[in-house]
């Protein structure tokens, strides 16, 4: 038998980034955690070229994700670009 919890984390899953920042936006953090998985690369990919040596890495991981979930929150899809390219920019 398949847990409800597990079947309405898959269902998010196949959901497409707005649909999930609107989910987010009414407090669901299943939906937040998606999300933030989905764009952990891309917050790497941008925070690399502002390390400097002696630095922690992390740290400029943890600010972009901080960024990232500022996004998620802030997004209004009848309004702005897709979230991929808004989270980008922002």
């Amino acid at each position: 038998m398949v847990n409800s919890k597990e079947d309405g984390f898959a269902y998010l899953e196949s959901l497409r980034d707005e649909q999930l920042c609107a989910i987010c936006q009414s407090g669901r953090r299943n939906a937040e955690e998606i999300l933030a998985a989905r764009y952990h690369r891309l917050v790497r990919s941008i925070a690399r070229p502002y390390f400097l040596a002696g630095g922690d890495s992390e740290d400029l991981l943890q600010a972009g994700m901080l960024g990232l979930n500022k996004d998620i929150h802030e997004y209004a899809p009848n309004q702005n670009p897709p979230f991929c390219t808004f989270a980008e920019v922002c």
